[in-house]
């Protein structure tokens, strides 16, 4: 149940898939990280998505530098991050979360 309050921050079904694995200590500890919030990221990258801070928050430094220096690829990057950005945060929390619970991810 703890998880069902985090579950907006994560790709669709992954923590379903991730849930039977977990011990409760482990849900305990999943449930009290800071994971970045998808929809602040994509409010960021409207504003801001030029600058990179989109990238930043997520914490990709390099893609927010590259951003930064080519201002959004002219525009070009940083519209095609509005659409991706969302993902690209709840890929990074999935990836948290496996590092903090000590499972690891299945293959690609």
């Amino acid at each position: 149940m703890m998880l069902i309050s985090i579950q907006d921050k994560f790709p669709p079904g992954s923590l379903l898939a991730l849930s039977d694995q977990l011990s409760e200590d482990q849900v305990r500890h999943a449930v009290s990280i800071d994971y970045r919030d998808p929809i602040a990221a994509l409010v960021l990258g409207l504003l801001f998505g030029p600058l990179g801070v989109d990238r930043f928050y997520n914490g990709d430094v390099g893609l927010g530098l590259g951003k930064l220096f080519t201002l959004g690829g002219l525009g070009i990057w940083a519209v095609v991050d509005l659409f991706l950005i969302m993902s690209a945060v709840r890929r990074k929390n999935l990836q948290k979360l496996h590092t903090a619970t000590g499972i690891a991810p299945p293959p690609a």
